[in-house]
């Protein structure tokens, strides 16, 4: 089924509230930190709609303060925190990761489009770019790249998605698309595994779902 989640403006609370989807514990599933327990914010909303995303992050949200989400993830364990949506970049998450930075590591998914802000030395910013151009200051601070790819709409020079940024210089995830298709799937994995041995990249293959876990 196509994503049918319509895409929402910026809101940048001066306050720093945001709007949560859901907070749970998990193991990281993509990128460089695979396989890694993780407490995942995903955030509501986000300024674009993927046709292929199959993640719910519209269907509910509550209204968090800064000081009352690290309360609920405190309670989840240590370790790792991962600002996902969604889109984490359409909020003001930057009072949330000044809170957090204190005993949690902060890692921030992204869709790359719209400009990075916060603070520079506390957080690892994966991003995952849906379209042509970054958006500004979003190159210089990327720490992994990480491209979902489909079986015939890989750029025969590079490997890598059609028509979507790249970052020279920048460690590169590439996982198969998961279409809720067998014969799709098992085309769109061979298709990233050919890449990967091609040009080097890393496989990622969402670890989470091999072992059921959201």
């Amino acid at each position: 089924m196509m994503n049918q989640q319509k895409p929402e403006q910026v809101w940048m609370d001066p306050d720093g509230r945001l709007a949560v989807r859901e907070v749970f514990r998990s193991i990281q599933g993509e990128g460089p930190d695979a396989g890694e327990p993780a407490v995942f914010v995903r955030l509501a909303g986000c300024n674009l709609c993927c046709p292929w995303c199959d993640t719910d992050y519209t269907s509910e949200r509550t209204i968090y303060r800064p000081g009352e989400l690290v309360e609920l993830i405190d309670q989840q364990g240590s370790g790792m925190v991962v600002l996902t949506g969604g889109e984490p970049f359409r909020q003001n998450i930057v009072p949330l990761i000044v809170a957090l930075s204190i005993s949690w590591r902060v890692q921030i998914e992204t869709n790359g489009s719209l400009p990075f802000f916060g603070p520079v030395s506390k957080v690892s910013v994966i991003c995952s770019p849906k379209t042509s151009k970054l958006g500004a200051g979003m190159a210089e601070r990327v720490d992994a790249l990480k491209y979902v790819g489909k079986a015939g709409m890989l750029d025969p020079d590079d490997g890598l998605p059609i028509g979507l940024a790249r970052v020279p210089g920048v460690p590169v995830f590439l996982q198969p698309m998961d279409e809720g298709n067998e014969a799709n799937n098992r085309a769109n994995l061979e298709a990233v595994i050919d890449s990967c041995l091609e040009h080097g990249y890393r496989l990622s293959i969402q670890l989470h779902k091999l072992v059921g876990m959201p």
